[in-house]
């Protein structure tokens, strides 16, 4: 009787893991957005499918430079407007010369989540709305665990720019800052 119980125990415990682990991967970021489809609200962007850290260059895609321009200074970005080029972002770079970033450029105004993973560097993360007034700023650190750190931002917005962490504060770009868009 007491092997019955133990048994039962330890399959018990085995099958409460598993739902657990199905139960969190539920709720971490899927490929809804990221397989040839447009991302989804609230969910994390960079990283989910982790493409392969020359999957852009692989695909034959040139990243098409933009500048983005803060009432201080203006940086050279990469236009970051397709599924494939938000999922891959900046991932496995090494480093990001200064006044170079990624402008991400979404759909629909609405809340995105983004996270670290595979992300070598830290990077400033600034969420701006339709009228390109920032709305939100994160300054994000490479993850190097597993499970990584979702930056969300508190209100909605139709484009991201990253740059090197810092970028922002050295720049004194706060919520409400003004951006513009030139090339």
């Amino acid at each position: 009787m007491d092997k019955f119980v133990l048994l039962s125990t330890a399959l018990f415990a085995v099958v409460l893991g598993i739902l657990l682990l199905a139960a969190q991967t539920a709720t971490m970021p899927t490929e809804n957005f990221l397989q040839g489809q447009d991302l989804e609200p609230e969910q994390n962007l960079d990283n989910a499918q982790e493409p392969s850290p020359n999957s852009t260059q692989r695909a034959g895609l040139e990243p098409e430079p933009i500048q983005v321009c803060f009432p201080n200074t203006c940086i050279n970005a990469e236009l970051a407007e397709t599924p494939e080029k938000r999922r891959q972002g900046l991932m496995y770079r090494e480093q990001l010369g200064a006044g170079e970033g990624m402008l991400f450029v979404f759909e629909t105004e609405a809340v995105y989540g983004f996270w670290m993973k595979n992300t070598l560097i830290p990077l400033d993360i600034i969420w701006l709305d339709s009228s390109k007034k920032v709305v939100h700023i994160e300054t994000a650190v490479p993850c190097t665990t597993e499970r990584c750190i979702s930056y969300t931002p508190s209100a909605a917005a139709l484009y991201v720019v990253e740059a090197n962490a810092g970028f922002a504060e050295e720049n004194g770009i706060e919520i409400g800052t003004p951006v513009e868009f030139e090339g």
